[in-house]
């Protein structure tokens, strides 16, 4: 599974995505990161996932092959 980091994800790592071996659910996606990566942990428990164009929780669809980890975002 490609799984895709943006904003301080991405910066911390100075990567822009991740690959990992199939992956069933969102928890899943960003325990894996967490574990992987530990300065992560904290940004991964305030991050969603999306599954093509819409944010996802829980279960992953079949054969799912990229998510994106989206982090909290600010602005004005």
């Amino acid at each position: 599974m490609i799984i895709r980091l943006f904003g301080p994800m991405a910066a911390a790592l100075g990567v822009d995505r991740l690959e990992s071996g199939p992956l069933s659910d969102t928890e899943g996606v960003l325990a894996w990161i967490a574990e992987r990566h530990p300065t992560l942990a904290d940004l991964c428990r305030r991050s969603r996932v999306a599954v093509g164009d819409a944010f996802a929780d829980g279960p992953l669809p079949p054969h799912t092959a990229e998510v994106a980890v989206i982090p909290p975002v600010s602005g004005g």
